[in-house]
């Protein structure tokens, strides 16, 4: 390939046909729509796929199980990592994810995702204070995340409300606005935006 692209430019162009952010165009050299087609290419993907769910996941614990238990990990990862800049170091995106999961995402995902953030804060000896609402009892569902077995039978539906702050013994506190349906668990299913 003779390049007639600054660096720039042709760093800019491979990084997006990684992150699925860029098409070759008509007028694009060969080598672009070789690269677009290639399997190689498509190893990238699934590498660079992996290696970011995997940091996510050590670093969003709670969030990220429940990504997995409900399905929706790789394609709310994916749909993440195209639409950001974001930094190489796990402890910018991990933050920088938990706050564009609470933007886009309603339901569950964005109640823990809230949750997940103050304790990290909390953890980093920050002043941080939040009231959220959930929809649900939230001790079952923290429990369930910690022992990997999210299940329907974790969700009751109901509303409770968490008041997080660095000025609770523990963290939070949790205190039921709405009485809690013990008829049958209800899933409460996400929606994103």
């Amino acid at each position: 390939m003779k390049n007639h692209l600054p660096l720039a430019e042709l760093q800019t162009k491979l990084l997006g046909l990684i992150k699925n952010s860029y098409v070759p165009e008509p007028d694009d050299e060969n080598y672009f729509h070789q690269v677009a087609g290639s399997e190689n290419l498509q190893l990238i993907k699934e590498i660079t796929r992996w290696w970011r769910q995997n940091h996510l996941e050590r670093y969003c614990f709670f969030t990220a199980r429940f990504l997995k238990a409900t399905g929706q990990m790789e394609t709310t990862t994916a749909s993440y990592y195209q639409s950001n800049n974001h930094s190489s170091f796990i402890e910018e995106i991990g933050p920088h994810f938990l706050k564009w999961l609470i933007g886009h995402t309603i339901g569950l995902t964005s109640v823990i995702a809230r949750f997940e953030l103050g304790m990290m804060a909390i953890n980093k000896d920050e002043m941080y204070e939040d009231d959220i609402t959930w929809p649900c009892d939230p001790l079952p569902v923290i429990h369930a995340l910690i022992q990997g077995n999210l299940s329907g039978e974790s969700i009751l539906s109901g509303r409770y409300r968490m008041i997080i702050s660095d000025k609770i013994i523990g963290a939070f506190e949790v205190e039921e606005i709405t009485p809690t349906e013990s008829i049958a668990p209800v899933m409460c299913r996400d929606i994103h935006r």
